[in-house]
């Protein structure tokens, strides 16, 4: 069995770990080594780790051990000499070992006590960040940033994610959502019809049933019925994946092998959707067009010929581009608050279920204010 060595040095005031230190060795010089740090009264003490030792998680329950003991005796831990990779690790498991103290990868770890502030004195601004309005905001921008920041990375061609979970996802948002899609977009496309036929029927100008159908459905409610779907089925579906992920600790498992969660596990999802939802957009005009000219030329005088006339007449390219326009923009929404309350949901199974359940409201919410927004700005500029 290979051994752990560790040394001390008084001189120095470090301890230096070298050999092995994993599951399979023997670790047990640790026992000397804590025992002197007992005995002789030091007020500061550095870790360090010799180039090519083994290690794994074994070395860092050690290093908790020797933290503990620490603070214990008023002892300053110096760990800058360490790998990052061993105070990430640290980090994600200081909460349960070493409760509240804190473990940084720039700084030693300090026992000074943070002056007591009197909540009369305490700015507002600090009372905000505090209450629960401001962490969430705080979480909100900092998701954001980082969001924006990978996707400049993606074009700068540093970020990587593996091609085979890609396609996955881009399967899962566009063949299997092809039969909801195929449904709401039919039934929308009946509806128009039957609402514009009641009053255009009035003014014996059944032929312009083609102008009210291509309009409503290439210009809003293709983009718009298919993004509520999506975020109903594929939003809440990243949310609760992520969501429980996050209970299960694997986002932080990747971190801990330093895999950038957002490149990993955001940037393709939300690339998937500002692919897949165009196209589904452009799917779903169609059927909603074919049930409009189905129930104009089965319940009225108009002849197939005349409403594909009519309608080839009426609508432009334009028309077209604004219901791709926003469909991108409404699947971007959907991923990101898919992504977001995934990534920033609770451990417990209802955090889970709560982060699929804010994704859909805040999604369609959202989807609605920018399909607002854009209708008003298409319009003012004629487009």
């Amino acid at each position: 069995m290979s051994k752990g060595i560790v040394s001390l040095d008084l001189k120095n005031k470090e301890i230096l770990f070298s050999g092995n230190w994993t599951i399979w060795s023997d670790i047990d010089a640790i026992k000397n080594i804590t025992d002197n740090i007992k005995k002789i009264n030091l007020k500061s003490l550095s870790i360090k780790l010799e180039k090519n030792t083994e290690w794994d998680s074994v070395f860092v329950v050690v290093l908790l051990d020797i933290l503990k003991l620490g603070r214990q005796y008023k002892l300053e831990i110096d760990l800058n000499a360490l790998p990052n990779k061993v105070l990430k690790l640290l980090n994600l498991s200081k909460d349960k070992y070493l409760e509240q103290d804190q473990v940084s990868t720039e700084a030693s770890e300090s026992e000074s006590a943070e002056p007591v502030i009197d909540e009369k004195d305490e700015s507002l601004f600090n009372k905000f960040a505090k209450s629960d309005i401001g962490k969430k905001l705080y979480d909100f921008i900092a998701f954001f940033g980082d969001w924006l920041y990978a996707h400049l990375l993606l074009f700068q061609g540093k970020v990587k994610f593996r091609s085979k979970d890609y396609f996955e996802l881009l399967r899962n948002s566009s063949i299997e959502a092809l039969p909801i899609i195929t449904l709401i977009s039919f039934l929308s496309g009946v509806v128009l019809a039957y609402v514009g036929l009641v009053q255009l029927e009035t003014f014996g100008a059944e032929i312009l049933i083609a102008d009210l159908i291509g309009f409503g459905v290439l210009r809003d409610m293709g983009a718009l019925m298919s993004s509520v779907v999506m975020s109903g089925r594929t939003g809440a579906s990243y949310a609760a994946q992520l969501g429980t992920m996050n209970s299960n600790d694997e986002i932080d498992a990747l971190s801990s092998f330093n895999i950038n969660p957002m490149h990993f596990l955001v940037l393709p999802r939300t690339l998937a959707l500002i692919l897949m939802m165009p196209l589904l957009t452009v799917y779903a005009d169609i059927i909603g067009l074919i049930a409009g000219a189905v129930i104009a030329c089965s319940t009225t005088n108009v002849s197939i010929t005349e409403y594909y006339t009519q309608t080839v007449y009426a609508l432009g390219v334009n028309d077209f581009f604004v219901g791709i326009i926003k469909s991108a923009v409404f699947g971007i929404v959907i991923a990101f608050f898919g992504c977001y309350y995934g990534i920033n949901s609770g451990k417990k199974a209802q955090d889970v279920g709560d982060s699929a359940t804010h994704t859909v409201v805040t999604s369609i919410v959202f989807i609605v204010i920018f399909d607002a927004i854009f209708t008003v700005l298409f319009s003012l500029v004629k487009f």
